[in-house]
């Protein structure tokens, strides 16, 4: 996930200069348009792409770290009133663009962003072969429109010509349904080519490039045109598309995928299908977040029933599989629990393949002489496959060598899911009584099969459980504004244990302390659950800690590492002129000043201290 902070400093960086508020207040709307901007900055911001991630302009004044270090030009020449040059603005100068994570925007990169927004064909779709950002040469364009139509905006580049356009009006009311495409795309397609048709390009320009060139380390791959992955036999359109080298596809195609079904029935079909009424046929699969789209989008899917007509249900009782039931995913060692008798049993045995229609089996344990009922048929240890679908078969043979077969599918899943604090980030510090109002403590988690269900955890105590993506619950701030006693002893209880053997026995258990700085001025109290009070002359911190837990539908299950935030008092008006945005450790140490991230290998505690007058808003 590339996450809003990082949009916002590379925005930044590229040119923008507004973006000032804190995360909380754009969140995810920011990519449909939850911020405001200029219209000089964004034609700017473009320009970089332009010219291959190179900013050309002149020196900013007074530049803010991680903003933009030049401006764009406005007077190029000045001239008395007989023509003669005055001044000339000749040579901008250039530099390339630092991004968040240190690295400098290269050409390649910027040259991807220009390929996307000069395909026509790609934006065909939404607006029309023939729409306004079609030029008669290769552009570069992207719209924007507003929340019920009050901005509509359009800019777009050529090698050498950035133009932007704005349409609204200017009480900021809404206009009546005229869309970007519809209002500022026209304007920006006539003032363009009015700048190449009419011999503008020429006079400012000289020479006149036509195409955007290629840097060097760009490839050209053939690709799925939907997955974009390399094409597997059943992807019906193939396009050419641009990458930087190193970075090509070597997976083929996960979204067109062939499945088995019973053409009466039209469900998967399996073992126990007859082969004159399975066929095979290709559909597109997307992943889940996409479901509400391919629903609207009307794409077939493939069924999610397996064919259950043909002898693959249980068989009055006497040959049937129990548990693990059908669809269940199972790991490790799976006790299989069933029926398996016959009125002339002879033995009965259980074996599993891979796939729905498995093309070899391997059989569990040996054949099994006695008859079984509602109990164990065998152990199956499933620790060495690879996760994925399997069919479990139990069969039993009478001594007529006439047989019964119950078969059920399940999914091995051995791999525990991984699961870390997406929010919030560590050091995080909320203000009480301001516009903080509640923390949003979610989880970012993942499976190789399914999530089942993600507890979030506040102080070692559930604050709550979910199913769904977002993994995420709203807890509401609050704080105790306790008293620390910097002289008080450390707290102990003793408690009973269950031993590894099952006995018990007891210990004791440091429930909370207190910490004193060697000058006396920060008074810390912990608490075992994670719980922390920082107090000082200066300030008064509450400190809490964060942990999630994902299982997965197999039942594994991963604890993250604790992620630990930070809630202060709102100051005074009188004391924000005085007030500071930098934040000490007990040892008096900076560590952090406005902007920049507490680092999460560091574990504090923290207080806000008053040194120079920068007021701290937790942007990070």
């Amino acid at each position: 996930m590339v996450g809003v902070g990082n949009v916002i400093r590379t925005a930044h960086a590229v040119g923008i200069n507004t973006l000032n508020q804190d995360l909380d207040y754009y969140g995810l709307s920011l990519t449909l348009g939850g911020g405001e901007v200029w219209l000089l900055d964004m034609a700017y911001a473009y320009s970089v792409f332009a010219n291959n991630g190179v900013m050309m302009g002149q020196p900013a004044e007074n530049p803010r770290p991680g903003y933009r270090q030049l401006d764009p030009v406005s007077i190029l020449r000045v001239e008395d009133s007989e023509g003669n040059v005055l001044w000339q603005y000749t040579q901008p100068e250039a530099r390339n663009v630092v991004l968040a994570d240190g690295r400098e925007l290269s050409p390649q990169e910027a040259y991807l962003l220009t390929n996307v927004l000069s395909d026509n064909n790609a934006r065909a779709a939404a607006f029309g072969s023939n729409s306004a950002l079609r030029l008669s040469r290769p552009a570069a364009a992207k719209t924007g429109t507003t929340t019920d139509f009050r901005d509509v905006w359009t800019i777009g580049y050529t090698p050498q010509i950035v133009t932007g356009v704005w349409v609204g009006n200017n009480d900021n009311t809404p206009m009546e349904g005229v869309s970007s495409s519809r209002g500022a795309g026209p304007v920006w397609h006539n003032v363009m080519e009015r700048i190449y048709n009419e011999g503008y390009a020429e006079r400012l320009l000289g020479e006149v490039i036509e195409k955007f060139p290629a840097p060097p380390g760009m490839t050209q791959v053939e690709v799925c045109a939907v997955s974009g992955l390399l094409p597997n036999e059943h992807c019906p359109n193939r396009v050419n598309a641009r990458f930087i080298e190193g970075t090509e596809p070597t997976e083929y195609c996960n979204v067109h995928r062939v499945e088995r079904v019973n053409r009466q029935s039209g469900k998967l079909a399996t073992a126990c299908t007859p082969p004159e009424l399975v066929e095979d046929r290709v559909y597109e699969v997307y992943p889940p977040e996409a479901a509400d789209w391919v629903r609207e989008q009307g794409i077939p899917q493939p069924p999610t029933q397996r064919d259950e007509i043909y002898g693959c249900s249980p068989e009055g009782g006497e040959v049937v599989i129990l548990d693990p039931t059908l669809g269940s995913h199972v790991k490790e060692i799976v006790p299989i629990f069933g029926n398996a008798r016959s009125g002339n049993f002879a033995f009965y045995r259980l074996e599993f393949g891979e796939g729905l229609n498995p093309s070899a089996w391997s059989q569990i344990g040996g054949d099994h002489y006695n008859q079984v009922d509602q109990n164990v048929l065998e152990y199956w240890d499933v620790r060495g496959l690879q996760d994925g679908l399997y069919t479990l078969q139990l069969t039993v043979v009478d001594h007529s060598q006439s047989f019964r077969r119950a078969t059920i599918y399940v999914t091995v899943d051995n791999t525990p899911p991984t699961a870390a604090v997406g929010y919030p980030w560590p050091g995080r510090i909320y203000e009480v009584e301001a516009a903080d109002e509640w923390a949003n403590l979610a989880a970012d988690v993942s499976d190789n099969v399914q999530i089942d269900r993600v507890e979030i955890y506040l102080d070692n105590e559930l604050v709550d459980f979910t199913v769904v993506e977002p993994y995420a619950v709203k807890w509401v701030l609050e704080m105790h504004d306790l008293k620390l006693n910097p002289n008080m002893q450390p707290i102990s209880e003793t408690r009973v244990i269950t031993n590894p053997d099952g006995s018990w026995s007891t210990e004791e258990v440091r429930v909370t302390w207190v910490d004193v700085s060697e000058d006396g001025k920060v008074i810390t109290q912990t608490w075992e659950s994670g719980f922390m009070v920082i107090s000082s002359t200066v300030g008064y911190t509450e400190s809490h800690a964060v942990h999630v837990v994902a299982f997965d539908a197999a039942g594994n299950e991963t604890e993250s590492e604790p992620v630990r935030f930070y809630i202060i008092h709102e100051p005074k008006e009188k004391d924000k002129a005085n007030e500071s945005g930098a934040i000490w450790r007990r040892e008096e140490n900076l560590i952090s000043m406005r902007g920049d991230r507490i680092k999460p290998d560091d574990p504090g505690p923290w207080i806000l201290s008053g040194s120079p007058p920068i007021w701290w808003r937790g942007f990070g």
